[in-house]
């Protein structure tokens, strides 16, 4: 390991990160989608979101799929949020749910920018602005 970077001989995974938030709202339900609607029914992150998709007929059990065909690349479930529908979705629930996305994708991005910092270090002398693969930009 050079610079924080894994051996070179075992390729990267590629990663895919998916979250999912479904409800079906109208002004008229008596019943607000609040935090226990969506508890009850899907308010999942990482493998078991992915555990209680499988074999379902939603979206995210094509992600599963797509997972198992695909060992190449390693699948991330971030919050996934769903509820019967009702009326309209509690304010607090929806700040929440975007809330921990948001924290989740910055670190995701922190972990990238880690990667390609130490990808940079390690590297063998590219990116000296001369020629079609050593790209520079004034």
């Amino acid at each position: 390991m050079t610079g924080g970077l894994q051996n070179s001989a075992a390729p990267r995974r590629k990663r895919l990160a998916v979250a999912r938030f479904w409800h079906e709202g109208n002004a008229f339900g008596p019943l607000p989608a609040d935090s226990a609607a969506f508890e009850r029914c899907e308010w999942r992150r990482g493998a078991a979101a992915l555990a209680a998709a499988r074999g379902t007929a939603t979206e995210l059990a094509a992600v599963v799929e797509f997972s198992d065909r695909q060992p190449q690349w390693d699948v991330v479930a971030l919050r996934c949020a769903s509820a019967l529908p009702a009326g309209p979705i509690d304010e607090a629930v929806f700040e929440r749910y975007a809330g921990e996305l948001g924290d989740d994708l910055m670190t995701a991005v922190h972990r990238a920018k880690q990667y390609t910092t130490a990808a940079i270090r390690s590297s063998p002398g590219l990116g000296h602005g001369r020629g079609p693969v050593n790209f520079h930009c004034a």
